[in-house]
């Protein structure tokens, strides 16, 4: 992959998140959208030669808000029923409800919104 390439894809992928912590698009249209994207480009940089590793080093900072994009909330995400069950509490899963609270942390934090995630006006 290119810088441009990576560019294109990590602001892409930003404006989605941003989009949801503003309330444009839902929590749903958001995990649709973005799907999988921090190992669908193998930002962790298993997949690159040693140049497009220097790429991937370049853009740690924005990289590091999709890495935990995915391990925050793609991967602790269920229905709110099981969300209250408190084993699935205990083992770290997260309901769609906390799922955006987190989203919209994370969108303050690396990209600047303080909007919630998930509310539309």
């Amino acid at each position: 992959m290119t810088e441009e390439e990576l560019n294109q894809a990590l602001d892409a992928a930003g404006d989605q998140v941003l989009q949801c912590a503003q309330g444009a698009i839902t929590l749903d249209e958001f995990l649709v959208c973005y799907r999988d994207f921090f190992d669908a480009y193998a930002l962790d940089g298993h997949e690159s030669s040693t140049s497009e590793r220097e790429i991937l080093a370049k853009h740690r900072a924005q990289i590091e808000l999709h890495r935990r994009v995915r391990d925050e909330i793609l991967y602790r995400i269920t229905s709110e029923e099981y969300a209250s069950n408190p084993e699935y509490v205990r083992r770290g899963f997260i309901g769609p409800a906390e799922a955006k609270t987190r989203l919209g942390q994370l969108a303050a934090e690396y990209l600047g919104s303080h909007e919630t995630c998930g509310q539309r006006p």
